[in-house]
């Protein structure tokens, strides 16, 4: 069996625990047509009906049913036996590559790295900077560090780490702008992007009150690479809305200021995608790591 055979069979049980493609394709992170597919490749090759579909609900065939039950099996021994062996840290090697979007690539993984290739100094990391969301499937990454905005902290199994959005400027454009978060808005040019803007509105929660509100904004520069953002908010071009980890070192060192102490911009969920369901020990390494570790940085 090789890795594609394998990676039918796993969606497949995937598709029977969750009890529907569509509900399968959202914990996989995948499309529910690439999942679709996979389930048809699976039975052309098996040469059975597995699942019969109807509008409504899915129903596994007797050939569903004892495919599953070994499946379920096989799948589980060779997940746990790709895990990276306890205490031999030192002796796995290999490479493992991902794709990161360019704010956490340049502020809040590089530290993650280091630490990383301490305790792995075996493996060897490729790191390809992107704000698109690639798919993984047929592509040569490993892993996908993938983000996504709430308004709320968000918990999972895959998530790596949350950080909190924050609006800030260069200084000098603070001195003779009114106190007021919307009325500085409307005399200072918005650094936005599509990520961050919905229809010409910026959502925020009012702290003091824990009112929803909407400020209306006009962005003078619509972007969708946050790095750039951050880059021109230095500048003085305006101002732009950033996760925390990203600005911090500005903040501190008073490159960048925060418009206001008082509302709250939602967060940013990082998630580890994976793109096999059989990694290689490199990759499982990595994804253990950052869901272990990628938390404790400030």
């Amino acid at each position: 069996m090789n890795t594609g055979d394998f990676r039918l069979l796993y969606y497949f049980v995937e598709v029977v625990k969750a009890g529907s493609i569509r509900s399968a394709a959202r914990q996989l992170r995948l499309s529910p047509a690439v999942v679709s597919t996979a389930l048809s490749d699976l039975e052309a090759a098996l040469c059975v009906t597995l699942i019969s579909r109807t509008t409504r609900k899915m129903r596994l065939t007797e050939a569903g049913r004892i495919t599953f039950e070994k499946a379920a099996l096989a799948t589980k021994h060779v997940q746990d036996a790709m895990q990276p062996p306890a205490g031999n840290a030192t002796e796995i090697r290999g490479r493992v590559s991902m794709t990161v979007p360019t704010e956490l690539a340049s502020s809040w993984l590089p530290p993650l790295l280091t630490r990383f290739r301490q305790l792995y100094p075996a493996v060897e990391t490729t790191i390809h900077a992107d704000d698109a969301a690639l798919h993984l499937s047929g592509s040569d990454h490993d892993i996908s560090l993938r983000t996504e905005f709430n308004s709320e902290p968000k918990q999972g199994a895959d998530i790596a780490a949350v950080f909190q959005l924050e609006l800030v400027c260069q200084p000098a454009l603070l001195s003779d702008l009114p106190e007021t978060l919307p009325e500085r808005l409307g005399e200072l040019a918005f650094i936005g992007s599509r990520h961050q803007l919905l229809d010409g509105r910026l959502f925020a929660t009012d702290l003091k009150t824990a009112r929803d509100i909407m400020l209306a904004v006009n962005p003078e520069f619509t972007i969708n690479n946050r790095q750039v953002a951050l880059e021109l908010a230095r500048k003085g071009f305006g101002a732009a809305l950033l996760i925390s980890v990203s600005t911090a070192d500005d903040l501190e060192n008073g490159t960048l200021a925060r418009l206001s102490e008082d509302h709250g911009f939602g967060c940013v969920v990082v998630s580890v995608v994976m793109r096999d369901p059989l990694p290689s020990p490199a990759a499982s390494a990595m994804q253990a790591f950052l869901l272990s570790s990628g938390q404790a940085l400030p």
